[in-house]
């Protein structure tokens, strides 16, 4: 599977400044600060996210077609008290006009950090919000084997094309759980040193004794 994002998995993106048809939230205001990717057609099915209800993006959302979003499953229960919000509406809050309809509803997924909590997510169809990205490749096979291969075969399609980063998700993941690992073994290490410190002290006292 192949697809194109902006916003990689486990990946900091941008947010949207959003009002919610018939949702008022609780900080008083008319709208919520929520985060976005803009995907292809193929995004969800290539990263493994389950349609829960709904439709995904396809060849009929284009630029002068109905504006349509795909929500997450978080989103649908806190906006709607639902999981099925097809044919609600949202906007930017700047611009009163402008509704987007919600046509599907994908599984809840992580997508800035692993250790973040459940939040709503929206998506909109990169045929509607063209942008650059990152393309995103799915194999059965060992995918640091395919990268090479990837390299070619964008290449010979566009040989002045930029490669900024190429790698796997698995290697992505490791570099956001390294922080929290060195952190890890810190708290261990000075654990391990209040504990020989505590046992030196006992030692003296039953010395002493």
């Amino acid at each position: 599977g192949v697809a194109f994002t902006p916003r990689l998995p486990v990946h900091p993106g941008g947010s949207t400044t959003t009002v919610v048809e018939g949702y008022t939230p609780p900080t008083g205001t008319d709208s919520v600060e929520l985060p976005l990717a803009v995907v292809s057609d193929d995004y969800f099915v290539t990263v493994g996210l389950r349609v829960m209800g709904g439709r995904v993006f396809g060849r009929q959302d284009t630029l002068g077609g109905l504006p349509v979003a795909v929500v997450n499953e978080t989103a649908a229960r806190q906006f709607w008290g639902d999981t099925n919000p097809e044919g609600r509406r949202l906007r930017p809050q700047a611009s009163p006009d402008d509704w987007t309809q919600v046509v599907g509803v994908v599984e809840d997924s992580k997508f800035s950090s692993l250790d973040e909590p459940p939040t709503p997510m929206l998506y909109y169809p990169v045929r509607q919000s063209p942008t650059s990205g990152f393309i995103v490749v799915r194999t059965d096979g060992d995918a640091g084997a395919l990268l090479p291969g990837l390299r070619a075969a964008i290449q010979a399609v566009s040989p002045d094309l930029p490669l900024s980063a190429l790698g796997t998700l698995e290697s992505r993941l490791a570099g956001s759980l390294a922080m929290p690992t060195i952190a890890t073994g810190i708290l261990g290490a000075f654990s391990l040193l209040a504990v020989l410190l505590a046992s030196l002290g006992i030692y003296g006292v039953v010395s002493f004794a």
